[in-house]
């Protein structure tokens, strides 16, 4: 709880500044800015180049990634690993919308409307995608999209369609659908989503499924895909202190994983470990962490080690946080080596300072 009132006292500061260095060079910097609700500012810079994006009201402009929203809405922001060659425009006015992203080699355009009615919601939208420099051959420079999603939502249970047709310039028309649901009654709350589709763009699958039951501290989960039909299971239980969850099946191996946190004099403390077969290989990890409070803020100490699948690994991190200032130091190591150089060795600082 102490660690959350840090946190939003520095999330109520209008703006702030981070820079992040490894191994002694400055790899990003950059700064955000929000004088009022709605209203912000960016700017970012790293290796491969820098950008600044803007948002006033419903309007953004600046490199923007789109990405799925609700059932037959899409939703789009600031992408700040992005630099030169992306560009966009969007205008989002809660029950309507267009959007204009431009990458390298792409452009993509589309509009989008909503209509709610009590716990129901209808959304249809459609873009399209162009390439910016098809080949002389190319007999399918653009590619159209249709979609329409309905939901019904609830205070204690969702459930949401959408269905899209990708129709190409020239060549096989295709679709793709998801749904999701979730609903919860007293102790008991089930989440279902699947997905599929003849549409293969983005690694699709034909289909895909996932579902978990809960139950208290309990829950009994199952996820599978075209490739995978037998899937993977999985359970486990999360208590006052204690978690735990072993999963097996074609799609994840068999693995396993627990932990524990304690409170020792003001100090928490934590524990967990974790282990997995997959591939005709065994891979474990581990790792310990404590944390407490200064007068002036949280300091914080995490250690991970991972072995099995590839060289040994380890991670050491420490953190201070306060109401203006975030400061975090990681080291990385190879194998089990104490000094600060050698094989495999990356020390990186970052900074946030709120104001």
């Amino acid at each position: 709880m102490v660690f959350l009132a840090v946190a939003a006292s520095a999330l109520a500061l209008p703006g702030g500044f981070e820079a992040r260095a490894e191994d002694g060079s400055l790899v990003s910097v950059g700064s955000w800015w929000e004088p009022s609700p709605g209203w912000k500012g960016r700017w970012w810079w790293h290796e491969a180049g820098g950008a600044a994006w803007m948002k006033a009201g419903p309007v953004q402009v600046g490199p923007l990634t789109v990405s799925q929203g609700a059932e037959g809405w899409r939703d789009w922001g600031p992408g700040t690993t992005l630099s030169s060659g992306h560009w966009g425009v969007g205008v989002d006015a809660d029950s309507w919308g267009f959007w204009s992203v431009q990458g390298p080699e792409e452009l993509e355009a589309g509009a989008q409307g909503r209509l709610d009615a009590g716990p129901w919601s209808l959304a249809i939208g459609a873009d399209r995608t162009w390439k910016l420099d098809p080949e002389p051959l190319d007999v399918s420079p653009w590619t159209n999209r249709a979609r329409a999603g309905l939901v019904f939502d609830t205070a204690s249970s969702r459930v949401g369609v959408e269905a899209t047709g990708v129709i190409p310039a020239q060549g096989e028309k295709t679709w793709w659908g998801r749904s999701r649901g979730a609903a919860s009654v007293r102790s008991w709350s089930v989440d279902v989503e699947a997905s599929g589709g003849t549409d293969r763009s983005d690694d699709r699958k034909l289909w895909a499924a996932a579902a978990t039951l809960s139950w208290k501290r309990w829950f009994a989960g199952w996820a599978g895909d075209a490739d995978a039909a037998e899937g993977a299971a999985k359970v486990g239980a999360r208590g006052s202190g204690l978690e735990g969850w072993a999963s097996w099946g074609p799609l994840a191996g068999v693995e396993a994983e627990g932990g524990a946190d304690t409170r020792v004099m003001a100090v928490d403390l934590g524990v967990t470990a974790g282990t997995r077969f997959a591939g005709g290989r065994w891979s474990h990890r581990g790792g310990a962490s404590a944390s407490g409070r200064l007068d002036r803020g949280r300091w914080s100490g995490e250690w991970e080690v991972s072995t099995g699948r590839g060289p040994t690994t380890q991670t050491v991190t420490a953190a201070w946080r306060e109401s203006t200032l975030e400061a975090e130091a990681r080291w990385k190591v190879q194998g089990f080596r104490l000094g600060w150089i050698g094989p495999g060795t990356t020390f990186s600082l970052g900074l946030k300072w709120y104001f």
